[in-house]
């Protein structure tokens, strides 16, 4: 008893949002998201020559692509490795609202219900990876 309340309250506040973002992440399935550039860089999708999006895929130059596109290429499944990013993209965007409403309200309890009540009203309609239409 006497651990838990040596962790400050901020602390407690990234934990529990970042852990139930990560489940609403999880749960956010079956949407793939920026799989579809990884599976062209692994080399598992090849468009043709001439395809627009094969151009855009091979020519335009993203982090997400190029890491999910290594995870691919070791032979991660591609289910598993889109739950995997959904629920770190869940995670964030949770915690960081959380973390904005601490920061506003310091009250551990408002800030992770008005986190959850922000991204379950979002995920659902938006997806896990459109943060900014929220606002």
């Amino acid at each position: 008893m006497n651990a838990l309340r040596q962790i400050p309250r901020y602390e407690a506040c990234l934990a529990t949002a970042s852990v139930v973002g990560a489940v609403i992440g999880w749960s956010f399935f079956p949407e793939p998201k920026a799989i579809d550039g990884a599976l062209v860089l692994a080399g598992i999708v090849n468009y043709p020559q001439d395809s627009v999006q094969g151009i855009y895929f091979h020519n335009m130059w993203t982090a997400i692509h190029q890491i999910l596109g290594f995870f691919l290429w070791l032979g991660v499944d591609q289910i598993l490795l889109s739950q995997i990013f959904n629920s770190a993209l869940g995670a964030a965007f949770m915690s960081g609202l959380a973390l904005v409403i601490y920061a506003i309200t310091e009250n551990v309890v408002l800030s992770l219900a008005g986190a959850l009540l922000i991204v379950l009203n979002g995920f659902f309609i938006l997806g896990p990876d459109y943060p900014i239409m929220f606002i």
